[in-house]
C-alpha cells in the first residue's frame, strides 16, 4: 500500500476539497493514488450533522467530487 507517491489525505485537505480549491485539486488528480483515513469521515460526518445545512453538507461527503472509492478508505 506504500505506492511511491501515493497521499494521506487530513480532514483539512478533504474539505478544501469538497469546497473545490481548483489548485488542490489539480494536485490531487496528479497523484497516482489518494488515500482517506476513516477518522477523516468520521469528522466530516460529525462536522455534517451539526451543520445548519445538514442534509446538503451529509450529501457533499456521501458524493464527493471523485468520490471517496473504498479501496481508498483506510482502516
Amino acid at each position: 500500500m506504500n505506492a511511491a507517491g501515493s497521499v494521506l489525505l487530513d480532514t483539512n485537505v478533504v474539505v478544501a476539497h469538497l469546497r473545490n480549491d481548483p489548485d488542490l485539486t489539480a494536485r490531487l488528480r496528479a497523484t497516482p493514488a489518494t488515500y482517506v483515513p476513516w477518522v477523516v469521515l468520521s469528522e466530516l460526518h460529525y462536522g455534517a450533522l451539526r451543520a445548519q445545512r445538514r442534509e446538503a453538507q451529509l450529501a457533499l461527503i456521501c458524493h464527493c467530487p471523485g468520490g471517496f472509492a473504498r479501496d481508498r478508505v483506510l482502516n
